[in-house]
């Protein structure tokens, strides 16, 4: 199973004026939007275009849906038995259209590539970070344990929700949204159906509460706000997604942690996690676990910090986990234990481990930079890391928590 995003159409477009193209764009291939949602289109208009009147001749079905806080971004619902590359093409050369993209699944985040094991299933796992270890067999040593890191600020979680019962979060945890069932209850829940279709059930249950603990693991003061974008099979759409950084922007979060990414960006998503960053929020998302060099989105944007996982036994860059230039900083994937549903823990990784540790140690030393940029808070993690070891990814370096201004209480 791999953690994969796929946000943007290889043939996504552009156009630069807000009347009818002198250029019409070209009809692309239907193949160049392979995981597209039938009928779903997510679109920017220019600032003076009515989206409901501007689709109306395309034959709408429902209302445009905003992505809010004022963006002229929407999700646009046409035909869905018309071929995808055809109605791009209509939209992108639509009056008022500024950009157009098919809004594509997300794909399973599941184990992502490596094997779960609960808590008591097998020995003891010890892992490290900046020195201090982590066990199977006292999950409960959360480094820093006890004290305020991190207190006053959020972080909100773009995941398959939360077990907000768990005894690892109580008192963490701060009202969330569910943007797939659309309510108020971003619960980490099983279904107990294979919605996806890869012939595993629930493959992603307890993956948002297992990336809540390492927050909390990091940053013990942090509220946590749950945003639910992925199903139990790790499932979801770019549009959630998207709605979801907007969402934790609007709500005031000062970190925005994201296990989830895939290979193909899009200059709509970017200009969404772009605005979120100028607002304050950094922004933080697994690099993935494909084993490539690669760029992989939302991790490559510029505004946002790209984590890659090492073992933490080692040192060295994960086997499974991308690497390349476009990562900014490397932590602590493999063998992880954190909290599962049901009160449990569990031994998971991948770099979806990895961003989480990243995210809460960013929110853990953001308080003693009030007033300064977002990109010195970052600078502090990225300046601070250690040389990478494994030869020939100079790139990036892991994580150092004591040296980037966390101390243990």
């Amino acid at each position: 199973m791999r953690n994969r995003w796929i946000i943007a159409a290889i043939g996504s477009v552009a156009l630069t004026t807000t009347a009818w193209s002198a250029t019409p764009v070209a009809i692309a291939d239907d193949d160049e939007f392979v995981g597209a949602i039938p009928g779903e289109y997510i679109v920017e208009f220019d600032a003076a275009a009515d989206p409901s009147r501007t689709a109306a001749s395309l034959e709408l079905v429902g209302t445009p849906e905003p992505l809010g806080d004022g963006s002229p971004i929407y999700l646009i619902r046409l035909d869905p038995t018309a071929a995808v590359a055809e109605m791009v093409a209509l939209l992108a050369n639509t009056v008022g259209v500024v950009e157009v993209q098919p809004n594509l699944v997300q794909d399973s985040v599941g184990g992502l590539g490596l094997r779960k094991y609960f808590f008591g299933d097998v020995g003891p796992a010890v892992v490290q970070l900046d020195g201090v270890a982590f066990t199977a067999d006292q999950p409960s040593i959360a480094w820093p344990s006890t004290g305020a890191a991190g207190a006053g600020t959020t972080v909100a979680l773009l995941d398959t929700g939360v077990d907000a019962a768990h005894p690892a979060l109580a008192g963490r945890l701060t009202p969330g949204i569910d943007l797939v069932d659309d309510d108020l209850d971003p619960s980490d829940d099983a279904n107990g159906v294979d919605d996806n279709g890869d012939g595993t059930v629930d493959e992603a249950f307890g993956h948002g509460t297992y990336v809540a603990g390492l927050v909390s693991l990091v940053a013990p003061g942090a509220a946590v706000m749950p945003i639910r974008v992925l199903d139990s099979d790790g499932s979801g759409s770019a549009w959630d997604v998207m709605r979801g950084v907007a969402y934790a922007s609007a709500a005031g979060a000062d970190v925005i942690s994201m296990s989830l990414g895939g290979p193909t960006g899009g200059s709509i998503a970017e200009r969404v996690m772009d605005r979120a960053n100028e607002r304050g929020a950094i922004l933080v998302a697994a690099a993935g676990n494909d084993a490539l060099e690669a760029q992989t989105y939302p991790a490559a944007f510029d505004s946002v910090v790209g984590v890659a996982a090492i073992d933490g036994r080692t040192g060295l860059t994960a086997p499974f986990s991308n690497r390349g230039s476009w990562v900014e900083v490397a932590a602590p994937g493999v063998a992880i234990v954190s909290s599962y549903p049901g009160g449990r823990y569990a031994e998971w990784g991948g770099t979806s481990a990895s961003a989480p540790l990243v995210a809460g140690l960013i929110a853990a030393i953001r308080p003693s930079f009030p007033g300064a940029p977002t990109t010195d808070v970052i600078a502090a993690v990225t300046g601070t890391a250690t040389a990478e070891l494994t030869p020939g990814l100079t790139a990036y370096g892991s994580v150092v928590a004591s040296a980037a201004g966390l101390r243990r209480p």
